[in-house]
């Protein structure tokens, strides 16, 4: 994870509280999404305050997607290539 990662993830928890960010909110073969995780992807990808709410389900559904092509890729042992 990269220093500016970091510092986003450091900022959520602050705004949001470390509680509401480490709030489970769906479980993907055993792996938890969590309402911090959601918040890190808006922020990544720019979603506006007014359009958060609306987005939400779109989001988790995203971060459901990416763990599931990383527990297959995984299971299979594919790694991406360094470059």
């Amino acid at each position: 994870m990269n220093l500016a990662c970091l510092s986003v993830l450091v900022h959520v928890a602050v705004v949001f509280g470390a509680d509401n960010a480490s709030r489970v909110l769906v479980r993907v073969n055993g792996k938890p999404i969590t309402a911090g995780d959601v918040e890190f992807a808006a922020i990544n990808q720019q979603v506006k305050p007014d359009d958060r709410a609306a987005r939400e389900p779109q989001l988790v559904e995203r971060l459901i997607e990416r763990q599931l092509v990383r527990d297959f890729l995984a299971g299979r042992k594919i790694t991406a290539p360094p470059d």
